[in-house]
């Protein structure tokens, strides 16, 4: 993704029916990759300037939503 000076930008999510379902996914994620994704999570963190973490939720209130036909 390209956007601003400070390139390039790399943008990630995941969705859970709750936040605690996120993060229960995400425990259980990282027992499945053993000592090879913690490796390979290294070597990610070794070239990223920065690392945001970010919440939030669905507004349907703010959101269009067509009507089915």
């Amino acid at each position: 993704m390209d956007i601003g000076p400070d390139m390039p930008l790399y943008i990630g999510f995941a969705t859970g029916k709750s936040a605690s379902d996120l993060f229960i996914h995400w425990e259980k994620q990282q027992e499945l990759e053993a000592e090879e994704g913690k490796a390979l999570w290294e070597k990610t963190w070794a070239v990223c300037r920065k690392f945001e973490t970010k919440t939030g939720w669905f507004r349907p209130d703010l959101s269009y939503i067509p009507k089915e036909k």
